[in-house]
């Protein structure tokens, strides 16, 4: 199938013997910041300013890959006003609020800003692009499309939210190359073209209330995904999530279902096989994912296959080999007959839910941690039928926790000793037991959540 591919203009963000501002270099060495500067230099930026609230000893990774770069400067530990005036183009890294003096200055100013996603959108080949949204599930979705659509087209890339900037493989790219994107809220807020050939949401939950001032903002920044598209590009919409089903109204490209009732022309489960367009894909015995929502982003993964013109046998090849991916209800081991899951990822208490729901029997849990500003008491509640013992990382967010459980099959670890939470779960256990990390809340600013599942991961390897 022949994807209807708009190409947005380099015009738009000029690079080329320009003052380039990166607002937020981040810590992360394939990450959105580094990535934009390093581009800007290979695409001419006369001066590359990179500011961070850290310092450079806390961002290691990313400021060596910049420092032999004679018009890189460096303004760390701090955002100056002044370094907005004298830039042609700012690079806001997705998580630099809006609410920062620098960025209230850069609009006041009317400078132009984009994010890493923006420039590669802009600066890419000619091709298709798919772009992937939602509050839970947006990374299983993308990863399970990602592997279809490489399955049949072997010249497709994987970038996004998902830990690699677009930006690190955008020399490689030719003309015609597929490109599959996971994109956060706060990604979306800056995008200002119509570039996605396909946008998908999965869902919208409640999340990042310490950032947004409402869900209404949140979801406006989500639905950025499909503001920009053209009548020929497409949208898939959850029928089973009450939010993206009200979305169906303001949409103006092509629109598809994925879910119960979704239709002719969309796609559902029918007498417990995948029904694409009317015709079958897949059966649900294919797929190996644990737990019941994950049937949804199956479904949403195998739409864009389609749509994107992926046989059946490869889409059925895939989904017989797709686990999953790390963090995200991932096996970890066995040992002396205990299964270990790391669900480090379930950043909300609705991650949790799903979590405890994928399994039949009680589990014994590790949660805990610290608040987004979300309602925890469902979370708690859940947590009465299906936790055996729940083990309470320290932070914020405990008390509805401690309220619901009761004592004795509830204990507490201090901030940053997950060997001590692994072990005090494995004196609780017995043979053919559980334990699950799926904590329904974050860990930051101390430890983000993939720090959080490394030392999970590792505290079970080493038992």
């Amino acid at each position: 199938m022949k994807l209807h591919t708009l190409q947005a203009s380099s015009n738009m963000y000029p690079i080329v013997g320009k003052t380039v501002l990166i607002l937020g270099l981040g810590g992360y060495e394939k990450g959105s910041g580094v990535s934009a500067a390093l581009f800007c230099i290979r695409k001419g930026a006369a001066k590359v300013i990179v500011t961070d609230l850290k310092k450079a000893e806390q961002i290691p990774a990313t400021v060596l890959q910049l420092k032999k770069y004679k018009q890189v400067e460096f303004v760390l530990g701090k955002h100056r006003l002044s370094d907005v005036r004298r830039a042609d183009l700012i690079i806001k890294n997705p998580s630099i609020p809006e609410n920062i003096p620098a960025v209230q200055l850069a609009k006041k100013l009317q400078k132009p800003i984009t994010n890493d996603i923006g420039l590669f959108l802009a600066y890419k080949p000619v091709g298709p692009v798919i772009g992937i949204t939602g509050t839970r599930g947006k990374s299983t979705t993308t990863t399970l499309t990602y592997q279809f659509i490489k399955k049949q087209f072997p010249r497709t890339f994987l970038g996004g939210n998902i830990g690699c900037s677009p930006l690190q493989f955008i020399d490689e790219m030719k003309k015609g190359d597929r490109v599959v994107l996971e994109l956060s809220s706060w990604m979306l807020h800056d995008m200002h073209a119509p570039q996605l050939d396909i946008a998908v949401i999965t869902n919208i939950l409640p999340d990042h209330m310490n950032r947004y001032s409402s869900m209404n903002e949140y979801q406006k920044d989500k639905e950025r995904i499909f503001a920009f598209q053209q009548p020929k590009q497409f949208i898939l919409l959850n029928t089973e999530n009450p939010k993206t089903k009200k979305m169906g109204k303001r949409v103006h490209s092509k629109l598809v279902w994925f879910g119960k009732g979704a239709g002719k022309k969309g796609i559902q489960v029918v007498n417990e096989n995948i029904i694409f367009n009317g015709e079958k894909v897949a059966q649900l015995s294919d797929i190996q994912l644990l737990g019941k929502h994950n049937i949804q982003n199956v479904l949403a993964a195998v739409c864009v296959a389609k749509l994107s013109g992926v046989s059946n046998k490869h889409i059925q090849t895939v989904l017989r080999q797709f686990h999953g991916i790390p963090n995200r209800l991932e096996h970890i081991r066995t040992w002396n007959g205990i299964q270990f899951y790391n669900d480090t990822t379930a950043t909300t208490p609705d991650a949790g839910i799903a979590a405890l729901n994928a399994f039949p029997k009680k589990v014994i849990l590790i949660a805990g941690g610290n608040t987004k500003g979300l309602e925890l008491t469902q979370f708690a509640n859940l947590m009465k039928k299906k936790v055996k013992h729940l083990i309470l990382l320290t932070g914020n967010a405990n008390e509805p926790f401690i309220k619901a459980v009761p004592d004795k099959i509830r204990g507490e670890i201090e901030f940053g000793a997950m060997n001590a939470a692994v072990a005090l779960a494995v004196c609780y256990a017995k043979k053919g037991d559980i334990i699950l990390l799926s904590p329904g809340c974050s860990w930051l600013p101390q430890v983000n959540e993939f720090e959080r599942g490394r030392r999970f991961a590792s505290a079970v390897k080493s038992l």
